[in-house]
């Protein structure tokens, strides 16, 4: 019986050839996207996996919407100030709640340097709950030290010609003096951060 239907498959390919090159061509694209997609999606579901308790960690988001004025942002990961201070009190059972906010490019200066950097604001709480690998720190955690900056490595090669930053001044803005309380080692990607 199968070599009844190989014979008639070889005998429609040979008899049939525009219409076999086309189901065949069309074959090859559909596997070769559903294989694109497929990689796609896992590489960016396996996201922030290396961190030692991902399973535990939940990102809340927030949608935006205005039926007046024809306004609707979609889910966005940002939530109003309000939402960490009642989370725990609404939540008790959560070990802990960090916010943490994308900040516009601001300009830093360090040893006559100056950049703009991509910046962010955290909560202290935000290095307990997401555990980086550091290249150096002053403290268990960095950020609970009054005016402390985490930077990264590439940062910290970019302001001072090497990662031995711990300790070093950053003027940001030209107004604010923070110091560096940690170099964070490069995060592994995939990753939201």
């Amino acid at each position: 019986m199968f070599k009844h239907h190989l014979l008639t498959a070889f005998y429609n390919l040979r008899r049939f050839k525009l219409t076999t090159a086309i189901n065949i061509v069309g074959l090859a694209l559909g596997l070769a996207c559903f294989a694109l997609a497929l990689g796609t999606v896992t590489y960016w579901r396996s996201g922030d996996r290396h961190l030692s308790n991902a399973d535990r960690i939940m990102v809340l988001t927030e949608r935006g919407y205005s039926t007046e004025q024809g306004v609707d942002t979609g889910k966005m990961t940002v939530t109003s100030a309000p939402v960490a201070k009642y989370l725990p009190l609404d939540a008790p059972e959560l070990e802990a709640v960090a916010r943490a906010r994308n900040v516009r490019d601001l300009p830093v200066i360090a040893n006559d340097r100056s950049f703009s950097v991509r910046s962010a604001a955290a909560d202290k709480e935000f290095l307990d709950i997401f555990k980086f690998s550091y290249a150096s720190a002053g403290a268990d955690n960095p950020l609970s030290q009054p005016r402390g900056v985490v930077i990264s490595e590439d940062l910290a090669i970019k302001l001072f010609g090497s990662t031995a930053a711990l300790g070093k001044n950053i003027s940001i803005q030209n107004t604010i003096d923070v110091t560096v309380s940690a170099v964070l080692k490069p995060v592994p990607q995939p990753s939201h951060i």
